[in-house]
């Protein structure tokens, strides 16, 4: 079946977190907390280094939102339920679909960390890739330096497959090891 044909749902909803598909307009609400972040995100995202603008924010939101229609990469930004504030973006940034593979990757607010809030929002993704996506493996992807993002695989049952050594080279230029963590579903 054609990808474009599957549905794929443009909201999730968990006890504390709203998951919305990217949507034209929505930057401005991104921009907010990433600019605010950008010390931590340059650690590990190329697109955070240089610094990070509001029309940077509208062209990447606009992006997606074409990407998802195309069942290219299935990204949500992440309000959290009380306030409707935006406080992150998390998604399938590569979708295998003749074996149904999917990859998560993710960023947060540097002021949300540490309230679980990306493994709730993870888990939700892992139940989608599960049934309205029927997937048979998740990954998730990690500079080998970010051990909060290792432990977010880790809580949600994934395994550790193993180290790509040199595999890209970091936001700065420098090598970077990538662990990757895999769930079969």
């Amino acid at each position: 079946m054609d990808p474009i044909l599957i549905h794929v749902p443009d909201t999730l909803v968990t006890p504390r977190l709203l998951l919305e598909r990217h949507m034209p307009d929505t930057g401005k609400d991104l921009y907010v907390p990433a600019a605010a972040s950008q010390v931590e995100l340059a650690r590990f995202l190329p697109w955070a280094v240089d610094g990070i603008f509001l029309d940077q924010m509208e062209s990447h939101v606009r992006r997606q939102h074409a990407q998802f229609t195309l069942r290219n990469e299935l990204n949500y930004r992440i309000l959290k339920r009380t306030d409707g504030s935006t406080i992150g973006v998390t998604g399938f940034v590569k979708c295998q679909w003749d074996i149904r593979q999917f990859e998560i990757g993710y960023w947060l607010a540097t002021t949300e960390t540490g309230n679980g809030y990306m493994t709730e929002a993870c888990q939700a993704l892992v139940e989608t890739a599960r049934t309205a996506l029927q997937s048979t493996k998740i990954v998730i992807r990690c500079d080998t330096r970010n051990a909060q993002s290792a432990n977010i695989a880790m809580r949600l049952g994934f395994e550790f497959e193993g180290t790509l050594r040199r595999f890209k080279r970091d936001a700065h230029g420098d090598w970077t090891d990538i662990a990757t963590y895999g769930l079969l579903t």
